[in-house]
């Protein structure tokens, strides 16, 4: 005797359809499985853009990126050289460049440094470079250090770096640092840097040494 066969029941657009476990539904039949009326139907989350992996270069002036202007037979400041710089050093990650402001970092405000904090915390981007003078760039680190690392802003991580020598001169260290500065900007962990003369330092561990023309770890 033939045994009964069993039927598993599907939602269709026409109504309820049997459909035998062995043979599958009816030819031209589109089964769904039925949703329970006391089930919930959980609608997938819209898709969030992915925080941003690149580097963003922010030059804000200093020795780095002053030129020598013949006609005034002074060094001083025109267009940033980060562009070229980028290029040239052939960056396999995304990195974008942006100019916050071009001034010698003695003639520094606490205004100029607000507009480097506004712009660091306005970057879509985690890992940050911040071209910067030397004389001045352990106070805008100062600025910059209690914002980041901390909450809100705990996932960015900002390297200040700059140059003895301006880019644009021969044996300048500004290439060297800036490569370095963007290798640490990518690796060390969230907070304020300052990278300089192959070394790198926390924001509020570090002062420039004015004699030996480096920076150096400040001994509690």
């Amino acid at each position: 005797m033939r045994g009964t066969r069993r039927y598993n029941y599907c939602a269709d657009p026409v109504g309820r359809v049997a459909v035998d476990r062995e043979l599958g539904p009816p030819a031209g039949v589109r089964s769904r499985p039925i949703v329970p009326p006391s089930a919930s139907i959980i609608e997938p989350e819209p898709s969030r853009p992915a925080p941003s992996t690149g580097l963003r270069l922010l030059a804000c002036g200093g020795t780095f990126d002053k030129r020598y202007d013949p006609l005034r037979g002074e060094l001083g400041f025109t267009t940033s050289q980060l562009p070229a710089l980028v290029e040239r050093a052939r960056l396999t990650v995304p990195a974008a460049v942006e100019t916050v402001l071009q001034v010698d970092s003695l003639d520094m405000q606490a205004s100029h440094r607000e507009r480097v904090l506004a712009a660091c915390r306005a970057a879509a981007e985690k890992a940050l470079v911040v071209v910067h003078g030397t004389d001045t760039m352990s106070e805008t680190a100062a600025v910059l250090g209690p914002h980041f690392g901390v909450a809100p802003l705990l996932d960015k991580t900002v390297v200040l770096t700059g140059a003895m020598v301006p880019a644009a001169v021969d044996a300048s260290d500004a290439f060297f640092n800036l490569g370095f500065a963007c290798a640490c900007a990518q690796t060390l962990p969230p907070g304020v840097w300052i990278a300089m003369n192959g070394r790198v330092h926390a924001w509020h561990a570090v002062r420039k040494n004015r004699e030996a023309g480096v920076f150096e770890a400040v001994v509690a």
